[in-house]
């Protein structure tokens, strides 16, 4: 501790003995370049995600919004008329205009994160 003392105050705040610090920075090469490899390696993936990500929520967001209308109407259409054609085509045309009028995208969206 002595000795340390004296190389710092003569040699300046640089000197250290050679064996503690060899081994840090041994180490720190190592994790370095081991992150290195690790972000080259996902680096690609991040993009493709980045890529899904983007043309793939809006199409979520529509067959989520979907199956909220579906699930609307066949509770609130009459058990006589149960007809799977006519509840899909009552289904397609709210989609289809919650898509485009902004009062239908509130109606069905009301409880889901944009």
């Amino acid at each position: 501790m002595v000795v340390r003392w004296l190389q710092t105050f003569l040699k300046g705040h640089g000197a250290v003995t050679p064996s503690t610090d060899a081994v840090p920075t041994a180490g720190k090469a190592k994790a370095s370049s081991l992150v290195d490899m690790v972000h080259e390696a996902v680096k690609g993936d991040a993009a493709l995600l980045r890529n899904l990500l983007t043309a793939g929520m809006p199409k979520a967001r529509r067959a989520r919004r979907r199956e909220k209308i579906k699930g609307k109407v066949s509770k609130s259409i009459d058990p006589l008329f149960t007809d799977a054609n006519l509840i899909e085509e009552i289904t397609e045309s709210l989609a289809s205009a919650a898509e485009m009028d902004p009062y239908y995208q509130k109606l069905f969206t009301s409880d889901e994160t944009k």
